[in-house]
């Protein structure tokens, strides 16, 4: 007892202490009024919906602890440390050191004063966060999470920092010292250990994945103790170590050896917990190796067609148990002794019927008892039982990609891809719940892939009565509750989901729309109050709509929108366009729209009130929730990318791509999961013809975010293919990020080059008519070149062996682009001339797209209306060769779009824009191609050096500074990369190599730019003169629009060296137009003209691009 007084005299004394402390007491002020005003304005209507917090409602407490944690957890260091310091300079504790108490009482004392003032300012900013959370018109509320992310979060980082800050200042002695350590043990986790071995170093949960879901709780609980039972287990044996070093006497030498067990076993069991903790994410990398060389050695084994698979599961708490009654046909043309089927290693075979078997890990090899002949079908029966083993789950990826995808993509969310609980059950075919043919993955090339169709049944029995059960195909309930699933259509692949749902179903022109969500989860009600009797229209028009620029038809007659667990996850195949969240005749979205683009309803209808208060436009309620409605559908559903641009996330910042593939696209179920055109010779061919027909839905527009990123994902899929052919790249696989890019982009090629040859609508025609009549059945390749044969005499094998093997590019130079107003006939017409050069060794083509409008019609109307109108035009054209090309255009383009594909060409989109387009009547209108000289981009009388040649060279300090190079390496995600992004907020102080539609240069349009200084760094362009004359000066200065931020001011100052001396001609870079500037004219002799240009300047960027000699007659 007399222990306990002291240990809680100690404690009321330092908490007393640390309250009276201005230090504490700001800090707990400054960390109060953030919350409140933090929740003030994303949780009332003061402010703005947050989407994180209205989508899960476990956020908002998650939110606002993760944020006061990672403040208290720095600066407990400084009141920690500062316990020793503080008694021994004021003698604060003398009372207390000469009481009779051992140093454990003392030591205790001292760390739970501090952890009870630092709690309680938890617990009072938790109780704030809460009543916030009841009152919001926003959020939910849920009590549990409140708990759960206290004892997860606060708890074992404030005991680790206490139990290391006290440590510490033990062992040295020295509160300075203690601080520079701890604060850089702090900088190392949050900027280097963090991501390390699946964030074992992150002490302060700052990206550990803690979101907690409605429908199971958190992702990996296992993972969660373990990690945070380390640190607090390390905070009790530091504590513990604290007490034996203490200098004073220990009072007690039984307590000194209770402490000593209590420290070496707490310090010992976190030990183990890391290890096991680190062991698990090795034994899952170490066991996808494995399994990768498994199916290499499997890969061109012949893969049998299933034609029917008849499903029988029985769910048991956290286990299946199933049947799979399946047929297996012989599409070959040899006799196979072993058939190969993929089946989730978790799952053990209990008995195969029909034929000898063989397990080995994933792969399930089927024996048959005599060779199975072509054509001919063997029936088997096989059981299994058992859980999921996610490591089977996308093999492409390695480990440092799975870690780069987690830091860059949200990592406070565990990414899961199967779910079998007593409550759930969440089975899509990546994990091979049930056998396939073939194997999974190989690691070189695409000829193991392999889809097909079959026949499907599904039988569920599951745990509970309460559970709703949903797959593909015609539902029944039989006798003995059994559900059961049948579709009259062969299928590719089925899923299985069973949950606490409710479901609210619509039938439009006989297709049966679905939504299924968690019961409890219809806050969405809210906001379409008045849309039911207008709904069936809404839904037909935006089918209709999508439809017409797809060009093909829905094939199913069911639609389900259903939720899921927040953390389910997919990651992107690069041979097919189809991920996991999109099923056939289903959708699978993340719990309360976390994170879908336009499912924060509440935010949505805020800005569009505001809107409509700006433009004084009146709509009813009803055309409100249309609205609603319809931007949600074409943002989540119908658009390709996610469109959500920058957003904070707690966890990351997000990946800074140009595009985002969006999970929940519905054209899957257009084509991915209908149709399948197959060819051993060119196995990307399927992907191919995706890609193509996914680009009709979407419109070429300006790379915005390309130029802060230096390089687009295609153009870095355009330098690869520089050095290699398209088939060497599929085949290596070296970046699978880069590859689905190329996929894109030779597909995109492929396309334009047969419709240039056989006309844009005809050749969609046909297309179309190809898959329409060859839906859910697989189609040789040689099909498709007959029907492409017979309507337009094109030999697909002319355009097939370049395009796959070739390791040339074709490159291309727009020069003498001229837009002017033409009489023709009755009507006024706007033509755009120019002239079309390839440069490359293989034949090219070009789509020009136009922008119609002058200033209006740029972006589009809440809901998705008001696209802007485009005309395209494709162009062919051959190696070195030069066209002249007219385009007539009824209305005045805003912007000429030119989209090179697969080219040498960087940007590999161009853009002009035209201003002020006069009226010439004396122009004769011109609508067409015309091949004329071929034109190289330079007169015989000029001379460019542009960067990208050797005469080129800079000149500049290196840094100095050892800490600035450390944070820019660390802080770049493109440090490796050859073309850095422009950044016209903060110029770098090194010149910097970056790309620009609006530079110069032939098939790169590049420049160096800098920040404006002192004349430090310098761009020296040294010309060849071959002969002695008068040269007339060019220096090539870009304009470039720096939004936000006006024009900039300032001038450019060359030094031209010449025969007679030197010149220093300045530009108002101001009153330029941007382009080639007039620079002088000079006389060189037959060596070398020397241009010079240095940073010093007012304006803010200096630009070195390119200079021009005109040689005079």
């Amino acid at each position: 007892m007399a222990s306990l007084h002291h240990i809680r005299t100690v404690a009321t004394y330092e908490s007393k202490t640390l309250f009276r402390s201005w230090f504490f007491r700001i800090f707990a002020i400054l960390a109060l009024v953030f919350v409140f005003f933090f929740n003030l304005f994303y949780q009332t209507k003061v402010g703005f919906p947050f989407d994180d917090m209205v989508a899960l409602p476990a956020k908002v407490p998650f939110m606002n602890l993760y944020i006061i944690n990672m403040a208290q957890a720095i600066i407990a260091i400084f009141l920690a440390s500062d316990f020793l310091k503080r008694d021994k300079k004021l003698d604060t504790t003398e009372v207390i050191y000469m009481r009779s108490m051992s140093n454990a009482d003392y030591v205790i004392g001292k760390t739970l004063g501090n952890l009870y003032v630092f709690l309680l300012l938890n617990v009072v900013a938790l109780v704030m966060v809460a009543v916030f959370n009841l009152i919001s018109p926003y959020s939910a509320f849920r009590l549990m999470p409140y708990f759960y992310y206290f004892f997860l979060v606060s708890v074992p980082t404030l005991l680790f920092i206490l139990g290391l800050a006290f440590l510490l200042m033990s062992v040295i002695r020295n509160q300075a010292l203690t601080f520079i350590l701890l604060l850089g043990y702090i900088a190392a986790t949050l900027f280097y250990l963090q991501g390390k071995f699946h964030f074992l170093f992150d002490y302060m949960a700052y990206q550990l994945p803690l979101t907690w879901s409605d429908f199971v709780g958190f992702g990996n609980l296992n993972s969660l103790l373990m990690q945070r039972g380390i640190y607090f287990f390390l905070g009790v044996g530091f504590i513990c170590l604290t007490i034996l070093l203490l200098k004073r006497l220990n009072q007690s030498k039984t307590v000194n050896g209770v402490v000593t067990v209590i420290g070496a076993g707490s310090l010992i069991f976190a030990l183990v917990l890391g290890f096991f903790y680190v062991n698990r994410v090795s034994q899952f990398d170490n066991h996808r190796k494995e399994m990768i060389a498994l199916n290499d050695q499997y890969a061109q084994a012949p893969v049998m067609q299933m034609t029917r698979c008849d499903l029988d599961v029985k769910h048991k708490g956290n286990t299946i148990a199933a049947v799979a009654d399946m047929e297996l046909k012989n599409s070959t043309n040899e006799p196979v002794k072993e058939i190969i089927l993929t089946l989730n290693p978790g799952l053990s075979v209990t008995n195969v019927e029909g034929a000898g078997y063989q397990r080995d890990q994933q792969l399930l090899k089927i024996q048959p008892q005599t060779a199975l002949a072509p054509g001919d079908s063997l029936q088997v029966k096989v059981s299994y039982a058992g859980t999921i083993d996610e490591s089977l789950c996308y093999l492409e990826y390695d480990r440092e990609r799975l870690d780069l995808i987690t830091r860059d993509d949200n990592a406070t969310i565990d990414k899961r891809h199967a779910f079998v609980r007593n409550n759930y059950v969440l089975l899509t075919p990546e994990v091979r719940w049930y056998p396939t043919p073939g194997v999974n993955y190989a690691s070189k090339g695409l000829g193991w892939l392999h889809k097909g169709f079959t026949h499907f049944s599904l039988t569920v029995e599951p745990a509970n009565d309460s559970l709703k059960v949903l797959s593909q195909g015609e539902k029944t309930i039989g006798q003995n509750g059994t559900i059961t699933f049948r579709d009259k259509k062969p299928l590719p692949q089925i899923s299985l989901v069973m949950g606490n749902y409710q479901t609210r179903s619509i039938t439009v022109d006989s297709i049966q729309y679905s939504l299924t969500y968690l019961k409890g989860h219809d806050r969405f009600d809210e906001f379409f109050k008045e849309i039911n009797d207008s709904l069936a229209p809404v839904i037909r028009d935006l089918k209709n709509t999508y439809e017409a620029k797809l060009q093909l038809r829905y094939p199913f007659r069911r639609l389900e929108l259903i939720e899921v667990p927040v953390q389910f996850y997919s990651y992107s195949h690069l041979w097919t366009a189809a991920r996991e969240q999109v099923q056939p005749e289903m959708v699978f979205l993340p719990e309360g729209g976390y994170m879908v683009s336009g499912a924060n309803f509440a935010l949505s209808k805020r800005w569009a009130e505001r809107r409509s208060k700006r433009t004084n436009e009146s709509i009813t309620e009803r055309e409100s929730e249309e609205n609603l409605f319809r931007d949600f559908v074409n943002r989540a559903l119908l658009s390709k990318d996610e469109g959500r641009g920058f957003r904070m996330r707690i966890g990351g910042m997000g990946r800074n791509a140009d595009d985002n593939p969006n999970p929940y696209f519905i054209f899957p179920d257009y084509y991915s999961y209908v149709n399948e055109i197959n060819s051993p010779k060119y196995p990307i061919m399927n992907r191919v013809v995706e890609s193509y027909l996914v680009e009709r839905t979407s419109d070429d527009r300006p790379g915005f975010m390309r130029n802060f990123l230096g390089m687009s994902s295609d153009e870095k899929g355009n330098m690869e293919l520089q050095d290699k052919s398209f088939a060497q790249v599929l085949q290596d696989q070296d970046d699978p990020d880069i590859v689905d890019n190329i996929i894109q982009t030779k597909g995109e090629f492929l396309f334009a080059l047969m419709k240039a040859a056989a006309g844009e609508d005809k050749f969609d025609n046909v297309l179309n008519s190809f898959l329409e009549k060859n839906r859910f059945r697989e189609t040789g390749i040689n099909d498709l070149k007959n029907d492409l044969a017979s309507s337009f005499n094109l030999q697909l094998d002319d355009y097939l062996s370049s395009w796959y093997n070739s390791k040339e590019l074709p490159g291309y130079l727009v020069n003498d682009v001229e837009a002017v107003k033409v009489k023709d006939g009755d009507r006024t017409s706007t033509m755009v001339t120019f002239h079309l050069s390839n440069t490359g060794k293989e034949p090219g083509v070009v789509k020009f797209t136009f922008r119609l409008g002058g200033q209006g019609r740029r972006g589009r109307r809440f809901g998705g209306g008001g696209e802007e109108e485009t005309v395209e035009r494709i162009v062919a054209i051959a190696p070195h060769q030069t066209k002249r090309v007219g385009v007539l255009l009824n209305e005045e383009p805003r912007m000429m779009m030119t989209n090179t594909f697969a080219s040498a060409n960087i940007p590999a989109v161009l853009t002009q824009r035209f201003e002020k387009i006069e009226l010439d009547e004396k122009r004769t209108p011109f609508d067409g191609e015309e091949v004329i000289d071929y034109d190289n981009g330079t007169a015989p009388n000029e001379t460019i050096v542009d960067n990208e040649d050797p005469e080129f060279k800079l000149v500049q300090p290196e840094s100095s500074s050892f800490l600035k190079k450390i944070f820019q390496a660390q802080l770049m995600d493109n440090e490796d990369q050859k073309y850095k992004g422009l950044n016209f907020w903060r110029p770098p102080v090194e010149w910097t190599l970056t790309t620009n539609t609006n530079f110069y240069g032939k098939t790169v349009r590049s420049a160096y730019y800098t920040k404006g200084g002192t004349g430090d760094r310098e761009a020296i362009w040294n010309v060849p003169i071959k002969d002695a004359g008068y040269y007339t000066v060019f220096a090539y200065v870009p304009k470039i629009n720096m939004r936000w931020r006006g024009e900039d001011k300032g001038e450019y100052t060359y030094t031209i060296h010449h025969d007679d001396g030197e010149d220093h001609p300045a530009v108002d870079i101001k009153n330029t137009d941007g382009g080639w500037v007039e620079l002088g004219a000079y006389y060189f002799s037959p060596d070398t003209a020397k241009i010079e240009l240095t940073n010093k300047t007012e304006a803010s960027i200096v630009y070195a691009d390119a200079v021009k000699l005109v040689k005079e007659k």
